[in-house]
């Protein structure tokens, strides 16, 4: 399976890199020269929202899997502005298969449970993240709107806060509201991306993820 990876160099990316299955061929996206190790997976792009150079990194993949995430001196709208450009492209390349991760901010009217104990601890958390970076909550709503409006086989995975320790093999994808949990290891992150990029699953859904 060909995959076109964004957020590489993150804490997650760097997880989902150190357990490259040997059947994955992975094309990292980085803005710097060196930034990942690992022969033949490193592509430059001095601009990832150029439509050119992102037309010329989709050509012959198979799946695209985005963990772009906020850091400092990030633009408020990173990941609307990203998705808004890309999902175009691969409409017009036919590459299928989107997975993109985001915060638990981002509701699933649909299927998450609006009231009780866990929907309130979720509501609270959101607020307070809104109101110490309120681009940041937005930004993670409106770029799953533009992904859910898309014709792609997409699944956008909402987690609580990540943490770095070790897995021990168990984590659940449920909804906001329904599965308790308030953080998720990285990774149980890659294995769920893993297990799903695999099995062709979750496909229009908005699983909330936690160890």
């Amino acid at each position: 399976m060909n995959i076109l990876l964004f957020g590489g160099t993150g804490k997650c990316g760097q997880e989902f890199l150190k357990q490259l299955p040997a059947e994955y061929s992975v094309r990292c996206v980085v803005r710097r020269k060196g930034s990942v190790k690992g022969s033949g997976m490193e592509y430059y792009m001095e601009d990832i929202q150029c439509a050119a150079q992102l037309r010329e990194a989709l050509k012959g993949m198979d799946a695209v899997v985005s963990l772009l995430g906020h850091k400092k001196g990030s633009p408020g709208d990173l990941q609307t502005a990203f998705m808004t450009r890309l999902v175009p492209l691969m409409m017009e390349l036919n590459v299928i298969r989107l997975i993109s991760l985001t915060g638990s901010g981002v509701p699933d009217l649909t299927n998450d449970r609006r009231s009780g104990f866990l929907h309130w601890v979720n509501e609270i958390t959101t607020r307070v993240i809104a109101l110490l970076d309120p681009q940041r909550v937005n930004d993670g709503v409106c770029h799953a709107k533009v992904i859910m409006e898309s014709g792609l086989d997409w699944t956008i995975i909402r987690t609580p806060l990540q943490l770095g320790a070790r897995s021990n093999g168990t984590y659940w994808a449920g909804q906001v509201g329904k599965t308790p949990g308030w953080y998720v290891k990285r990774e149980d992150i890659v294995h769920f991306i893993r297990k799903i990029l695999n099995e062709k699953s979750f496909v229009h859904q908005l699983p909330y993820l936690v160890s």
